[in-house]
């Protein structure tokens, strides 16, 4: 390869990587505004994870955080970033985190 053929390809990669993050950023902007959750319908509801892991009982929800309950004597609390919720379909609210992330939100 050229000197000018390596400068370009490593310009247009820059360019690809910064596009890829862009993307991916206004997809995970774009799916967190656009929810269609009555979010005072989602308290006392189930909270659920990837791979249906249990996250306990909606408390309550802020502008933009969600709060849950897990377990009756060693109770598991959570504050989980609002824009991890995939979606409410009535009786459980569905959040993009896998249990090993869940960790991260546990109190």
């Amino acid at each position: 390869m050229d000197k000018s053929t390596t400068i370009f390809h490593s310009i247009f990669q820059k360019i690809f990587n910064q596009y890829d993050l862009f993307k991916n950023c206004f997809i995970v902007f774009y799916m967190s505004n656009n929810l269609d959750i009555n979010w005072s319908d989602a308290i006392k509801r189930e909270a659920r994870g990837l791979n249906d892991y249990d996250l306990g009982e909606v408390q309550e929800i802020s502008e933009d955080y969600i709060v849950t309950e897990r377990g009756m004597v060693d109770k598991d609390k959570f504050i989980i970033p609002k824009s991890l919720s995939s979606k409410f379909d009535g009786h459980t609210l569905h959040l993009n985190l896998s249990q090993e992330d869940a960790n991260k939100y546990k109190q």
